[in-house]
């Protein structure tokens, strides 16, 4: 990791800034969700992401629903 800032508009949220080939290990009830970061153009950013099975995965803009970070 080369920062973690602290300063967001919304209390509880984390800003990293990840080079390529880092990852996020996620620690859930449901198993170790991984976050790596593939490949960085500009302003895009390629994801893997390993999770069990029984973990589903939706993109916000298609899932539809509000989250926290939404409200």
């Amino acid at each position: 990791m080369r920062n973690v800032k602290r300063k967001s508009p919304r209390a509880g949220n984390l800003v990293l800034g990840l080079k390529k080939d880092t990852a996020i290990n996620l620690h859930t009830s449901d198993g170790l969700v991984t976050v790596k970061i593939h490949h960085v153009k500009r302003h895009e950013v390629w994801l893997t992401l390993n999770a069990p099975e029984n973990v589903i995965i939706v993109r916000s803009e298609i899932d539809g629903r509000k989250t926290q970070a939404d409200q």
